[in-house]
């Protein structure tokens, strides 16, 4: 398996292929990475990496977001650590000590920014919320225990995807 290492505030680096730097054009992703499964304007996606690209007006670089890889073929390293398989309290934890005077959690718990290391993180529902939801199906007499909801309960543990953006990303006005 090889590793995609997040460095915030500069790119990624893919172990045996190259970096891709904030700033870089369009014609430098395509040149490490090959044609974008999909999308070809201002957002281009890599599929087999879990990936996507935002460019800015100028054609370059502004946002990277990684989601969990389709083919199993690459791991995410940030701080040492796989972000979207870590704990997602253990994960705010880490970034909140890398990040704490620039943390936005106003989507929280689903949601976090780190604002001074344009970092974001996002799922679409939490491990509490699933619970919540399983309480009352057994309140109520359901089947809480269905295979579903146990899935939804494992996915919501961590985050889905993890961005990294150019310095200011999120406060740019």
């Amino acid at each position: 398996m090889k590793t995609i290492t997040l460095h915030p505030l500069h790119g990624i680096e893919i172990e045996g292929l190259g970096t891709l730097q904030f700033g870089q054009s369009r014609q430098d992703v395509v040149a490490l990475l090959g044609k974008p499964s999909s999308g070809e304007t201002e957002q281009l996606y890599y599929d087999g990496l879990g990936l996507r690209v935002d460019l800015d007006r100028t054609d370059g670089v502004e946002f990277m977001e990684f989601s969990r890889a389709e083919n199993g073929d690459y791991q995410l390293s940030l701080y040492g650590t796989d972000p979207l398989a870590l704990p997602a309290t253990q994960l705010t934890a880490l970034l909140a000590e890398k990040d704490p005077a620039g943390i936005d959690d106003s989507e929280a718990p689903c949601c976090y920014g780190y604002t001074h290391l344009s970092i974001g993180v996002w799922r679409d529902f939490a491990e509490e919320h699933v619970l919540a939801d399983i309480a009352q199906m057994r309140k109520n007499g359901e089947d809480a225990d269905a295979a579903w909801l146990q899935e939804d309960l494992e996915k919501s543990r961590c985050f889905w995807t993890v961005g990294i953006g150019k310095p200011d990303y999120y406060t740019a006005a």
